[in-house]
């Protein structure tokens, strides 16, 4: 490989500046541009002020940094770089290009288009990009393609066309003051790709077939303008919606997307936010939002975790779409998040998911208060409610309770007559053992008669035995009342 050295007999080229050793070429007409020798260019180029009448072209070679300022191409010509290795390129303020700037190739630190009118397609493509910077500008049409990219940062363009295919993008943030009229993606891998540019009219993703699909590690929304959003039938390991709110105007719809996460945080919904077939892996996290009017459509959401915090979801509306047993770890938050799921299959008619959220809003209460003297006829009533049915959703608890607390009072009525012992390897004491058992169902009745069970057992009654006959009578049919209660949850209501 050559070295380009200094010729004196172009001195009046040769400059210094912050950058270091510059070749500067100010206000000339330039026909052609061709470097296509494999040398190493120990100065920076710098063009000011130029007329390009013909192309630019640079096949090969080593080069610091690349400045074009106040430049104009003609519509016909083109800038093109098929290869080489670039410390920086950059395009300042004053451009005027009619022709189409193309890099096809090669290893570039840094490119920065950064003021100027550029009437024609701008395209990076089978390339190594460590860093793609493009700020105010105005430019036809912009397009990514078939490379490696570590960080492209798009704020203050305008442009009709942004548009993303195959490559791979380590980071995309499109922010700033940027007017972009449609922003496409279409096969690739990106690891993040964040929007928080108020005039991006519409945003979409077309899968071609062809390629390695487009797959989106995490997505970033914070706060947009008015805009039409639509990604389809993609993965998208994590959506992420940070401070802003979606404005009433905007719609933004996710079809067929599987992802792992999706997380809402600081995010007000005040236009249309859809998720229709949504397959979630992981979790559902909505933290001090308010998710309007939302819709989950035909989504598999059953089996994450969802984790609720000072926010509202009451007015979302779902739709063949099962709701998370598995809420945040907070039982506060998780009385409120059972409540508004209550809420909303209310809403829906849908009574029977209803009561099955009361359950658990009341379990989570329970777990919240304590059995200090303020609250403990509460957490008793909990209590009982929680042990006797599940608050009216499972009636074998009420015949379970029912069994148990008559076989208890059964047995402390017995022992009050005196003399209850049994030898049970003695024959006679395992018959008068099933004889008193046999009365047990008797007993546990609570509208039987009075001393009867004595009777029968030919025992003569006591104050002991006719108090606990009586206190058992109040608690097996309350017991009983909470067994027919949770067996008519199914009742119309």
């Amino acid at each position: 490989m050559g070295v380009l050295v200094a010729d004196p007999a172009y001195a009046s080229f040769y400059t210094n500046s912050s950058n270091g050793p510059t070749i500067l070429i100010n206000g000339h007409l330039i026909s052609d541009v061709v470097l296509s020798d494999e040398f190493s260019c120990a100065y920076n180029l710098r063009f000011d002020n130029c007329e390009f009448q013909g192309n630019f072209r640079i096949t090969a070679g080593v080069f610091k940094n690349i400045e074009l300022m106040g430049c104009s191409l003609h519509k016909q010509q083109s800038f093109v770089i098929m290869n080489g290795t670039f410390a920086k390129i950059m395009f300042h303020s004053d451009n005027v290009f009619e022709g189409s700037i193309s890099f096809h190739g090669g290893r570039f630190a840094d490119v920065s288009v950064s003021g100027g009118n550029y009437n024609h397609r701008i395209l990076f493509s089978n390339g190594s990009f460590q860093r793609v910077h493009i700020g105010t500008c105005d430019i036809s049409s912009v397009g990514f393609m078939s490379g490696v990219f570590d960080v492209v940062q798009i704020s203050g363009l305008n442009t009709s066309s942004l548009s993303f295919s195959d490559g791979l993008y380590r980071s995309i943030a499109i922010y700033g003051l940027s007017k972009i009229s449609v922003v496409n993606f279409n096969n690739g891998v990106i690891n993040s790709l964040l929007f928080h540019a108020p005039n991006v009219e519409k945003i979409e993703n077309h899968i071609s077939g062809i390629g390695t699909g487009l797959f989106i590690k995490k997505l970033t929304l914070k706060q947009m303008g008015v805009f039409d959003g639509l990604f389809v039938g993609i993965p998208i390991e994590t959506i992420e919606f940070q401070p802003s709110y979606l404005k009433s105007s905007t719609s933004l719809r996710f079809q067929n997307i599987r992802a792992s996460n999706v997380n809402f945080n600081g995010f007000v919904n005040l236009g249309q936010l859809a998720f229709s077939v949504l397959t979630l892996k992981n979790q559902l996290s909505v933290i001090d939002s308010d998710l309007g009017k939302a819709s989950f459509i035909n989504s598999n959401i059953k089996n994450i975790s969802l984790a609720l915090e000072n926010s509202k979801i009451t007015d979302v509306f779902f739709s063949d779409t099962s709701f998370p047993d598995k809420v945040s770890q907070n039982d506060h938050q998780q009385r409120l998040t059972y409540a508004q799921l209550k809420k909303i299959n209310e809403s829906k008619g849908d009574y029977l998911e209803a009561n099955r959220f009361y359950a658990l809003e009341m379990n989570a209460y329970y777990n919240t208060i304590t059995w200090n003297e303020k609250t403990f006829w509460e957490k008793f009533n909990l209590f009982l409610n929680k042990y006797s049915n599940n608050h009216g959703q499972n009636w074998a608890l009420g015949l379970g309770s029912s069994l148990l607390i008559g076989m208890i009072f059964y047995m402390f009525y017995l022992v009050s007559f005196g003399g209850w012992t049994y030898n049970f390897c003695s024959s006679s004491h395992w018959v008068s053992a099933i004889g008193n058992a046999s009365y047990f169902l008797e007993f546990v009745n609570p509208i039987h008669k009075t001393d009867a069970i004595a009777e029968y057992l030919d025992l003569k009654p006591n104050k002991t035995s006719r108090f606990i006959e009586t206190a058992s009578r109040i608690v097996i049919a309350y017991t009983v009342y909470q067994m027919i209660q949770a067996f008519r949850k199914h009742a119309k209501k």
